[in-house]
């Protein structure tokens, strides 16, 4: 019966999660679709690539506000303290991290001063997901998922309604400020929530005075889950930019459609992430010995539903280039061929990744990362002059196949170590 109602409320958590980032996720591919069909592949390339900067950025602060929600989920009497001291580290990183990004963006990329300044005003909008970040960390914790549907809603109508508005009406740099706009009604939303919540739990989120022995701890702690979505999101997006240096905006935008319907089925396993990692917490500090069988089986059940959506897609992606991208993206059906069986590794890495995070093994995550980036980095410097986007392609899936193996390997090692300490206990009680 217990499992029963854990597995009901780990579905409809997921799939509140799943539909708040399915529609955020729409917002930018369908859009990226109207740029490509109006404006054609060049601009269609250049948001494309700013999509890609800013999913570092985000990818980068979601890794981090996984401290956030770790410390709020074992210590929840102490929300108010540790919100308002990592808000000191999380605001003061947003704005050195938009600043490189930028920076390296102008020097890197091949676009009009046009596209330059849509680029610079879609990457603002991570500035002002930096204060939606600090409301989400504390729903999350606290196992609310509902305001981060709302907020998703008002971000995919402002980015689809206004931003294809001033796109048809001004063009393409005006439709670039759909994107802080949305960002900032999406803060307000999900502050409001974490605020309401809180409150209805007993806990404040009124400002204390900040501990900076605080402040310092957890500064500690934040190079390790900022290297690991650091690294994370290099690695993913690394495919994008050295495309964008090496060939064309072209063929990033070929490599982006192809990426698109990637993205979307990938939603599943990350909205099923951020409801995991909460209860791997959780089930860490009240029932250790629970959680060997929990990954297995999540891990054996993650692997199958992505090798039956994989198949699944490779039999349609020819007319499902087709009919979503047009005939100016037929180059897009070989390369989404061979990156769909990406999805596998995504699916599985969830678990194993999660697990590790909760045991404290963000600096193992690390070192995996950069290795695995490193692969990622050499198979496209090798590939991409021959193959194009296919050779990003390929490049993926050989530093995915590297990730997980490696993964996999400290995680059956950490089973194991605890699996043997459990029965040493259980011994020593006899």
């Amino acid at each position: 019966m217990l499992r029963q109602s854990l597995l009901i409320r780990v579905t409809q958590n997921t799939s509140v999660v799943l539909l708040a980032n399915a529609m955020l996720r729409a917002s930018g591919t369908l859009v990226f679709i109207f740029v490509g069909r109006v404006n054609g592949p060049e601009d269609a390339g250049a948001f494309a690539l700013a999509l890609g900067y800013l999913a570092i950025l985000s990818t980068l602060f979601l890794g981090m506000d996984d401290l956030l929600i770790k410390e709020v989920t074992a210590n929840p009497q102490h929300t108010a303290k540790l919100v308002w001291a990592y808000a000191v580290l999380r605001v003061s990183f947003a704005f050195v991290a938009y600043g490189v990004v930028v920076g390296w963006s102008q020097i890197a990329t091949q676009a009009t001063p046009g596209q330059f300044v849509a680029m610079r005003l879609i990457l603002a909008s991570a500035l002002l997901d930096g204060f939606g970040g600090l409301g989400q960390a504390v729903l999350f914790a606290f196992g609310e998922f509902k305001y981060l549907l709302y907020s998703a809603l008002v971000v995919m109508l402002l980015r689809l309604g206004l931003g294809s508005l001033l796109l048809m009406a001004l063009g393409f740099v005006w439709l670039a400020l759909a994107w802080p706009i949305s960002s900032f009604m999406a803060a307000v939303i999900v502050l409001a929530g974490a605020s309401r919540i809180a409150r209805e739990t007993g806990v404040s989120l009124m400002p204390p005075i900040i501990e900076w022995s605080l402040v310092r701890h957890l500064a500690g702690l934040v190079p390790g889950f900022a290297a690991v979505s650091l690294l994370s999101a290099l690695e993913y997006q690394l495919d994008v930019i050295l495309l964008a240096i090496m060939k064309s905006t072209a063929e990033v935008a070929v490599y982006a459609a192809a990426v698109s319907v990637i993205n979307i089925i990938a939603l599943i396993p990350q909205a099923y992430r951020v409801v995991l990692f909460p209860d791997l917490v959780r089930l860490r500090n009240t029932a250790p010995g629970a959680l060997r069988a929990y990954i297995v089986g999540i891990v054996r059940n993650m692997a199958i539903l992505a090798t039956i959506i994989a198949l699944g897609t490779t039999l349609i992606a020819p007319q499902l280039v087709m009919s979503v991208f047009g005939k100016k993206f037929l180059e897009a059906r070989p390369v989404l061929n061979i990156l769909i069986w990406n999805i596998v590794f995504l699916f599985i890495n969830v678990p194993l990744v999660r697990y590790l995070l909760a045991e404290g093994g963000q600096n193992r995550i690390a070192m995996i990362l950069l290795v695995s980036t490193g692969v990622n980095l050499s198979a496209n410097l090798l590939l991409i002059p021959s193959l194009g986007a296919a050779g990003s392609a390929w490049s993926r899936i050989i530093s995915s196949t590297v990730f997980v193996l490696l993964t996999g390997g400290v995680v059956l090692r950490q089973l194991q170590r605890a699996r043997g300490l459990e029965v040493i206990e259980v011994k020593e009680r006899r």
